[in-house]
């Protein structure tokens, strides 16, 4: 009963954490994968120009966007791991009472919806020819209306029943009113474990009104991605040479979010290596111990007729009996280990059955190999032989 015990708990540690290896690299595999509501290839991405100079930001628009393999470049205030939010208030006033909501702020140039290409749910993008659809212009008088676009997350945050019941509605912020014209799908600049913020687009031309530190965001076509980077570091170079440039890849910039789990899931799979190796060692040695301990059994068995299938269904019965206790045991508690630890995640993958299964089968079909050798030769051995080694 005790070897028994011993081999069941160590199949139980084994099996758990070969459970817990199978969802944390389902989930790090889903998280690489997802939508961030935008289009991650061909997207190379700047730093801040940390300049709030309107002429040097569009001297550094025109200049990135004349660079060969250019297709589309867009300013915006955030980028993929932003290091800094604005959040504010913005109401909205409706038929129930007033609503209020805080509002992440991200103000986007021409080019914005071609390079990034977020999905418009409801109403349409900013247009140039829509005067409204620009920031107020400096002295312009604040009590005017302008025109804003939100995210998903918003929708949900004023109430609407769906985007395109938010088309035409009016927020305020102080004597400043901001009708909504378009909902686009949640953009995730931050990290999978944090809920997409509300958010609101402001739309600037870099006529009159420029950015607060833009970040540069280029999409290219036709040309390697380390030829692109080198080309607009070099266009970068000849407007801010006091600055480091760097374009990378958006998944560079969001790779801290995701190498954490990654490293983890690598330790869980050496771990799952080694108590598994530990439990088999354990079970072998059970094997080796029965098969001393029940050698005249089975020379008893086979005189009274039983076949060499019948001993060997009987004898691995006998040995799985501790691993299957062991996966009634590991299944459980890995459940609780690995819901807790989902549900960290905004987006996570379902805790599927089949995680469970594949590592009760792994854990069953591992075990049986291991006694296998065993088992056969004490189903092959002779009736008289077995009886004479007793006596």
């Amino acid at each position: 009963m005790l070897r028994n015990a011993l081999v069941a708990g160590q199949f139980s540690i084994a099996v758990c954490i070969v459970i817990c290896t199978l969802v944390i690299d389902q989930q790090t595999r889903f998280l690489r994968t997802a939508n961030r509501g935008y289009v991650k290839s061909s997207l190379l991405v700047g730093q801040q120009m940390e300049t709030e100079d309107i002429g040097l930001q569009r001297r550094m628009f025109d200049t990135l966007r004349a660079v060969p393999g250019v297709t589309s470049i867009a300013f915006g205030e955030l980028e993929p791991d932003p290091h800094s939010q604005t959040r504010t208030n913005f109401a909205y006033t409706s038929p129930g009472g007033a609503v209020e909501a805080q509002l992440l702020q991200d103000r986007i140039s021409p080019g914005y919806r071609e390079t990034y290409r977020p999905r418009v749910l409801a109403g349409r993008w900013f247009d140039s020819a829509h005067g409204q659809d620009a920031s107020p212009l400096p002295g312009e008088s604040a009590n005017t209306t302008r025109n804003v676009i939100l995210n998903e997350k918003a929708v949900r945050a004023y109430g609407f029943g769906s985007p395109a019941e938010a088309i035409g509605k009016v927020l305020h912020m102080d004597k400043t009113q901001y009708e909504i014209i378009g909902v686009i799908s949640d953009i995730r600049f931050g990290s999978p474990r944090e809920t997409v913020p509300p958010e609101i687009l402001t739309f600037s031309t870099l006529t009159h009104r420029g950015f607060d530190n833009p970040v540069p965001a280029v999409r290219f076509k036709d040309v390697p991605r380390s030829v692109m980077a080198e080309r607009l570091n070099r266009a970068w170079r000849t407007l801010r040479p006091d600055i480091a440039s760097n374009f990378v890849p958006a998944d560079e910039l969001m790779e801290p979010y995701y190498a954490g789990d990654e490293r983890r899931g690598h330790l869980f799979t050496m771990g799952a290596v080694a108590a598994l190796f530990i439990a088999c060692l354990g079970l072998y040695g059970l094997a080796a111990f029965a098969a001393a301990r029940r050698f005249h059994e089975i020379g008893i068995r086979k005189t009274l007729g039983a076949t060499s299938p019948q001993i060997i269904r009987l004898l691995v019965h006998d040995f799985l009996r501790p691993v299957l206790l062991a996966c009634l045991i590991a299944c459980p508690v890995a459940w609780v280990l690995m819901r807790q630890w989902l549900s960290e995640f905004d987006e996570r993958i379902a805790l599927n059955p089949a995680y469970f299964l594949i590592g009760i089968s792994g854990a069953v079909i591992i075990a049986v190999l291991t006694v296998l050798g065993q088992t056969l030769r004490l189903a092959q051995v002779e009736p008289a032989r077995a009886l004479r080694a007793e006596g």
